[in-house]
C-alpha cells in the first residue's frame, strides 16, 4: 500500500479510507477542467476480431495489419507493436501455433484473454515483466480473501431467507444477484451459473418478455455456459437473449454486433466438436 501510496503522490492523489465509503481516492491539490486526473494501461487486453474485422493486437489499428508469421491468429500494424507485445506473445505464440489450422480458427478473443492473463501473472512471478504499484496482483490477492468472506455471508443469508421466502420473492433475488456479482468477481464460474440460472424463472415472472433486463440475463448465462464448455446451453441462452435484446437494442449497435457473433462462435463451436466426435 506504501508502495502505491507513493506513485500517487507526484499525481496530486492520496488513498485514504473512511468508515461509510471505504478506501476512497483524494485530491491533494486543485485540478483544472479536462485535466486528466490518473490514466492506467490495461492488465491484459485483446481486440475484439472477428471475421470481418481485425485490428492490431497493440494499438487496436485497423489499417496495415499483418499477421504473426509464427501463430497466424495475431495482427500487427508494424514492428513497433510487435516488439512491445512481444514478451507476452512469445509464450502465447508459442501455444497457438502447436493447435492445427482449423482448430486455431475455434480459439476466440475470450479464450485469449484468459491465456495472456495467466501468462502476464506468470511473467510476472519470474520478474520477466516488472510488477508496478499501479497494477500489483497482491492487492488482488488481497481484495479476493475479502470476497470470500462476503460469499461465505451471502450464502447464509441466502439459506436462511430460502425457508422463509418464495421462490419467487424479490428480496431473495436481490441476495442471489449479489452473490452472482461476487461469484463472478471471483471466477467462481460454475456456481456462477447455477445462481444465474436460478434467477432467470425469477426475472420471466416479473418482467414482460421483451423486457432488456431478462435478455441481458440470458446473456450472462450464455457466456457463462459458454465458458464452461456448455456450448449446446449457451447456444440457446445466446438465442433467446439475441430474440429479446434485438427489440429493445436493434441489430446494429456495437453491443448487439459482439452478441451476434458470440452466438456465430458458439454454432461454429459446436460444430466443430460435433465433426469432431465423428471423426472419432
Amino acid at each position: 500500500m506504501e508502495e502505491l501510496q507513493a506513485s500517487l503522490q507526484p499525481r496530486g492523489l492520496t488513498l485514504s479510507t473512511f468508515h461509510d465509503k471505504g478506501r476512497s481516492l483524494l485530491a491533494a491539490r486543485d485540478f483544472y477542467p479536462g485535466e486528466v486526473i490518473i490514466s492506467q494501461e490495461p492488465y491484459v487486453c485483446v481486440p475484439n476480431n472477428s471475421l470481418s474485422e481485425s485490428r492490431c493486437d497493440g494499438c487496436f489499428s485497423k489499417s496495415n495489419l499483418k499477421k504473426c508469421s509464427a501463430c497466424h491468429v495475431v495482427w500487427y500494424c508494424g514492428s513497433s507493436c510487435q516488439k512491445l507485445e512481444w514478451k507476452l506473445h512469445r509464450l502465447e505464440c508459442q501455444l497457438l501455433a502447436k493447435l492445427d489450422k482449423e482448430r486455431r480458427k475455434s480459439v476466440t478473443p475470450t479464450i485469449r484473454m484468459m491465456v495472456k492473463l495467466y501468462l502476464r501473472r506468470k511473467l510476472q512471478n519470474g520478474n520477466v515483466i516488472p510488477v508496478t504499484a499501479m497494477d500489483n496482483y497482491n492487492l488482488v490477492e488481497a481484495l479476493v480473501s475479502h470476497l470470500q468472506e462476503a460469499i461465505v455471508l451471502y450464502k447464509n443469508i441466502e439459506k436462511l431467507q430460502k425457508e422463509v421466502y418464495h421462490p419467487f420473492s424479490i428480496i431473495l433475488l436481490r441476495t442471489r444477484e449479489k452473490l452472482l456479482e461476487i461469484l463472478m468477481q471471483l471466477e467462481e464460474w460454475k456456481e456462477a451459473l447455477t445462481i444465474c440460472r436460478l434467477t432467470i424463472p425469477v426475472y420471466e415472472r416479473f418482467y414482460p418478455g421483451f423486457h432488456p433486463l431478462l435478455g441481458l440475463q440470458y446473456y450472462s448465462c450464455g457466456k457463462l455456459e459458454w465458458l464452461l464448455g456448455e456450448t449446446d446451453d449457451a447456444i440457446k441462452s445466446f438465442t433467446k437473449a439475441v430474440d429479446i435484446l434485438r427489440i429493445t437494442h436493434g441489430t446494429s449497435t456495437p453491443f448487439m454486433k459482439e452478441l451476434l457473433m458470440k452466438l456465430e462462435e458458439a454454432r461454429a463451436e459446436a460444430l466443430f466438436k460435433l465433426s469432431s466426435r465423428e471423426d472419432s
